[in-house]
């Protein structure tokens, strides 16, 4: 017993990799009980279903295995097995508690349940295969003495690994914010503050910042400070008849002071003794940046150039903005692209983000979500495989390609997008009883767009065929859907996508199929 313990524990240290610490468990039940093949089964958050965590078995070809069967087991993602693999999930029952013999597509095996030291279950383990009377007594005797320590490993090695999966995703999440860094700076906030800036640096009574919005419009003023109530509304600062001159500035295209034209309007306005110098980038005018000194106030022309010190500080942000909002434009737009380029690698994943943005928007509007939600989902399904683009050149193996929402996700969290765009393609692998990646999220944890994109893909997946299996039909899809209706997807939006099915408005098949 204390040898078990011993060696077990020691996997804990030798081995920092998940996947090596379940091969350990595997490894010492093959040896005890002189088995060929294992299956390790872990239980998922909600604790209501048993995963496929680990297999340690003969090769599919090997002529000692059972005899292929026929295509029954699926993946997510739509890989199938045409050699006979166990069930890739058990829902949990009274039976799978205690220990006993059963017959299983690879043959009859011993399983054995699994328990934490406070006596819950982590994890179920399925050896064999054995004869018809089962394990020997020997062997089972000495599985027996393994059967604590093997579970206390699993659910160690568990723990750990879903905290490593945490770390991973917000570590992937903090780089793509470290790349996009001063991307979105508050400009009101910044404006804001140079404008308190300019008023105690010059003794000015008040002041406001305009910003002209799209070319050829008025400025508006979006900062002001100590300005009379109603001000921002009533002020008209269109260069051509409004409250300043900007005829000079427009013939030389230089700096210098606008003039003030509309004498009665300011003093409506509340306006004493106000100067005002433009905002201009090259040329082009950006706004205004207005301070005034009141009724007794005075200036001179080091207030004059105190003032467009502030104006050009005011302008770059402005400029960069606007640099920041093309920038945003064209990175979606290549982004995209790189979606598109990747569909193209193989014929069966031809204009695949395309369909999963249509899928996932008629779910939307089958679920009575607004017009931004559905904007939302269909930016989302244009770009939500982007990540894996980045999978294969990252270390870590398989591992990468679990990490590819998260990666994606950090591509367009920092763009001017709705949240749920981003939030999204981070959990649109998440199955609603949290046995998803990358973080294993369940229920409300997951984004309704999260939720929707998830069985918008599978559907586009499932309904296309490749080089190993023909297309699912719509039978077939709704089967399976009513099957993972409550694990893999949200019972709300199973039925959204039965219903689309039953009308013969679910359209999943390639174009041209």
């Amino acid at each position: 017993m204390s040898d078990a313990w011993a060696e077990l524990a020691a996997s804990l240290i030798e081995h920092g990799d998940f996947d090596q610490r379940l091969d350990a468990i595997l490894r010492a039940t093959g040896e005890a009980t002189g088995t060929p093949d294992g299956y390790l089964y872990l239980v998922d958050p909600s604790g209501r279903r048993l995963h496929l965590a680990q297999t340690r078995a003969r090769a599919a070809a090997d002529p000692s295995r059972a005899p292929a069967g026929p295509l029954s087991q699926q993946l997510e993602g739509g890989a199938e097995w045409s050699a006979p693999t166990v069930p890739l999930e058990l829902v949990r029952s009274a039976a799978l508690e205690r220990e006993r013999t059963l017959v299983t597509p690879v043959g009859t095996m011993h399983s054995l349940p699994l328990r934490e030291p406070d006596g819950r279950i982590i994890g179920l383990l399925q050896t064999g295969p054995v004869g018809a009377r089962g394990l020997g007594r020997g062997a089972r005797r000495r599985l027996g003495r393994l059967a604590a320590p093997l579970g206390f490993v699993a659910g160690r090695a568990w723990r750990e690994e879903t905290v490593r999966r945490q770390l991973a995703a917000a570590e992937a999440s903090l780089e793509g914010s470290r790349r996009l860094a001063g991307a979105a700076v508050d400009l009101d906030r910044f404006v804001g503050l140079l404008l308190e800036l300019a008023l105690s640096g010059t003794g000015a009574r008040s002041g406001f910042v305009a910003i002209i919005e799209r070319p050829g419009e008025a400025p508006v003023v979006r900062v002001a400070a100590n300005m009379p109530p109603g001000f921002a509304e009533q002020v008209d600062l269109s260069p051509v008849d409004g409250l300043f001159d900007w005829s000079p500035l427009l013939e030389d295209g230089d700096g210098g002071a606008l003039v003030l034209e509309d004498f009665e309007a300011a003093v409506r306005l509340g306006l004493n003794a106000p100067i005002a110098v433009p905002l201009l980038e090259r040329g082009e005018p950006l706004g205004i940046f207005a301070l005034d000194f009141g009724a007794s106030g005075t200036f001179d022309e080091s207030t004059l150039e105190l003032l467009g010190t502030f104006a050009d500080q005011v302008t770059l942000m402005l400029d960069n903005a606007r640099l920041f909002a093309t920038f945003s434009d064209r990175y979606l737009g290549t982004v995209r692209g790189l979606a598109v380029a990747l569909d193209a690698r193989r014929p069966h994943t031809h204009d695949h983000h395309e369909r999963v943005a249509a899928v996932a928007v008629a779910l939307g509007r089958e679920l009575g979500g607004d017009a931004t939600e559905a904007d939302a989902l269909r930016e989302a399904g244009l770009i939500h495989d982007v990540g894996l683009a980045g999978a294969v050149g990252i270390e870590g193996g398989s591992d990468a390609d679990v990490e590819h929402p998260t990666l994606g996700a950090s591509l367009v969290e920092h763009l001017p997008l709705p949240p749920a765009v981003a939030g999204a393609v981070a959990t649109h692998h998440e199955w609603f009883d949290g046995w998803g990646f990358p973080r294993g999220l369940h229920g409300e944890e997951i984004p309704r767009t999260g939720r929707i994109l998830a069985l918008a893909e599978f559907l586009v997946e499932m309904g296309t065929g490749d080089a190993t299996r023909e297309p699912w039909s719509l039978e077939r899809l709704v089967t399976d859907v009513a099957e993972r209706r409550g694990s893999q997807f949200d019972p709300e939006i199973a039925d959204a996508a039965l219903r689309l099915a039953a009308r013969g408005a679910l359209d999943v098949a390639p174009t041209g199929a």
